[in-house]
């Protein structure tokens, strides 16, 4: 399970959408927003939407009529490329911006002008422009001697490595020096697709865990960016079920402490055919996300009462947006919304939810019971 952009990368768009007008110093300063929502409503955007002022304006009017209240920006997308003229000494020494956003701040300011609040989206371990920058930061493959592919041609980067650490640090400082208000954290987890017998990685020390890995990495985001940067991480609705790391390093207990949000992506048509009984359970959205969200808030608790200690996470489910597996019409989408409800509202965890659709159009959301 994982976003997928398959209706549109936003190369179709790339030539005919209007780029932000580059207004604004970039030395001028952008706070975050004064006072940020308390309930989430997200909707995803592409860089390209991002970056233009025709989509920008459509989602304003969407917060106008307090449909949503805030936006997940692609930043650094499943390509590793950076949307914006990133300083940073690796991104510069490498070439690894891509500026289809012009100006940060000028957008990040005409948003807050609005009241809405801004996600930066980073896909952490998927990186194919690093990698080919820099292989001897890759996973690489045992029968080439050369770095490795998923099943999409797609490179990563071994989460091993603390160099890599030390550049999502790094750009996260960045965007929140632009004025970003939260930075989401994606891809936080070895590859899951492809050849993955064919993989081999530069193991730190003795660890040989991947669950190991990844823990030690989000206690490091932790140590270097909270309090002063609100962070969440995209994980799969799957580690909400399992006791294990679903073999991707994501064990769930892991990115549950104080001042965390998770962001599980509870899609249900990312679950398996029989999954609670259901042939396909992408027709019962209501059943198959109160589920996984029951448990999720039961291992929280299950925490705090290890811990003797209320733990303040947050819980900021991703909802289906897209059709796949079924119709996602408005109706269906209710449902989700339903789920979310009923399973988190009346608990301390709540915060919300980010809408994901792939084509960033969002058809119907003046239809959803918000």
């Amino acid at each position: 399970m994982q976003h997928n952009n398959v209706y549109t990368s936003g190369s179709n768009l790339k030539a005919t959408l209007p780029l932000v007008a580059s207004t604004t110093p970039r030395e001028e300063p952008v706070l975050p927003l004064t006072n940020p929502p308390e309930v989430i409503r997200a909707a995803y955007y592409t860089k390209y939407f991002a970056s233009s002022d025709k989509r920008i304006n459509n989602l304003i009017a969407l917060s106008q009529k307090n449909l949503i209240n805030s936006v997940v920006i692609d930043f650094k997308d499943y390509t590793g490329v950076l949307s914006y003229d990133s300083k940073i000494d690796l991104a510069k020494k490498y070439h690894l911006s891509e500026p289809i956003i012009k100006d940060v701040k000028a957008l990040i300011r005409k948003l807050h002008q609005n009241n809405i609040y801004v996600i930066a989206r980073i896909s952490v371990f998927q990186d194919s422009a690093l990698v080919k920058a820099r292989p001897d930061l890759a996973v690489k493959s045992f029968a080439h001697e050369a770095p490795w592919k998923d099943h999409k041609g797609i490179m990563w980067l071994d989460a091993n490595n603390q160099e890599v650490w030390d550049y999502i640090v790094d750009i996260s400082k960045e965007l929140r020096g632009d004025g970003i208000d939260e930075i989401n954290f994606d891809y936080i987890r070895f590859p899951s697709d492809g050849i993955l017998s064919d993989m081999r990685f530069n193991w730190r020390s003795e660890v040989h865990s991947k669950a190991l890995v990844i823990k030690e990495f989000v206690n490091y985001l932790k140590e270097k960016l909270l309090p002063n940067i609100p962070i969440s991480f995209d994980i799969f609705g799957q580690t909400l079920i399992n006791h294990d790391d679903v073999n991707i390093g994501q064990l769930f207990e892991n990115f549950v402490f104080d001042g965390s949000i998770i962001a599980p992506m509870v899609y249900p048509s990312h679950y398996v055919s029989g999954f609670i009984g259901y042939n396909n359970p992408a027709d019962h959205p209501y059943e198959v996300m109160k589920y996984s969200l029951d448990l999720a808030l039961s291992r929280i608790h299950e925490l705090e009462i290890k811990s003797s200690t209320t733990i303040a996470v947050k819980v900021r489910p991703w909802v289906q947006f897209f059709d796949l597996g079924a119709n996602y019409t408005p109706a269906m989408i209710n449902k989700e919304l339903a789920s979310i409800h009923d399973s988190l509202a009346t608990s301390t965890v709540y915060q919300g939810y980010n809408f994901w659709d792939p084509r960033n159009l969002y058809p119907g959301i003046e239809q959803l019971k918000l």
